[in-house]
């Protein structure tokens, strides 16, 4: 902290257990506060001003602290630093994959990566996300269950559980990430991978409605032909 005129006044002002700072006995004048020390992960707070003025009884008794025209007791805060979750795609022998393609949902946020192997989202706020996989490796099975993790406020990162993911996260030396790795299957042999939005129950579904078709058709074309007789 220093006073208006560049002096300076104490290096270290130490909150106690409950996060607070108490200061007394201060000259008047004008005080400049500036965090020297920044938690891991946040962002350095503002500055801010504190006054000490004389209170305005008369004769004065007292002086008073004010931070921006406020005598109440003044909160700061610091901001968490944007996360970036990096995924990477491999099969089940841990080879990288590529052409796959995922979309993330959250808190203002929708976006699209493709190709691979690796993804990098970056700018996460805390808040509660989604990645789906939309488009799939050839010859790999689709991921058709929605992977889900979530930032806390104060940096914790959990990850839902996922038999196709593994990973963790959080507030590191070197940023803030979450590293996730996502499994592809191969297709079985003689079965179709599942790609487009109908699958292969949609294919099912299709080759049903057409052999019913023909069993109606059969019956018609029999009844018109009995009919002409």
């Amino acid at each position: 902290m220093t006073r208006s005129n560049g002096k300076v006044l104490a290096e270290n002002l130490e909150p106690d257990s409950s996060g607070k700072v108490s200061l007394t006995q201060l000259p008047i004048g004008d005080y400049t506060v500036e965090e020297t020390y920044v938690p891991k992960g946040f962002k350095k707070m503002a500055n801010f001003t504190i006054n000490v003025t004389e209170s305005s009884s008369n004769p004065p008794t007292s002086l008073m602290f004010t931070v921006g025209g406020s005598t109440e007791d003044y909160a700061v805060r610091n901001e968490l630093k944007d996360f970036s979750v990096i995924i990477e795609k491999v099969n089940e022998n841990d080879t990288r994959l590529a052409g796959a393609t995922f979309r993330l949902t959250g808190p203002n946020y929708n976006e699209i990566k493709s190709n691979g192997p690796t993804f990098d989202f970056p700018n996460l706020r805390p808040g509660i996300y989604t990645l789906t996989e939309t488009d799939n490796p050839d010859g790999y099975e689709r991921i058709i269950d929605p992977i889900t993790f979530v930032i806390s406020q104060d940096g914790k990162v959990t990850v839902n559980g996922h038999p196709n993911v593994s990973g963790s996260g959080g507030i590191g030396d070197t940023g803030n990430v979450i590293q996730l790795k996502v499994t592809n299957k191969r297709v079985r042999e003689g079965a179709l991978p599942r790609t487009g939005s109908i699958g292969i129950q949609g294919m099912f579904l299709t080759a049903g409605l057409l052999a019913i078709g023909g069993i109606l058709l059969s019956i018609v074309t029999l009844y018109l032909n009995r009919s002409k007789k």
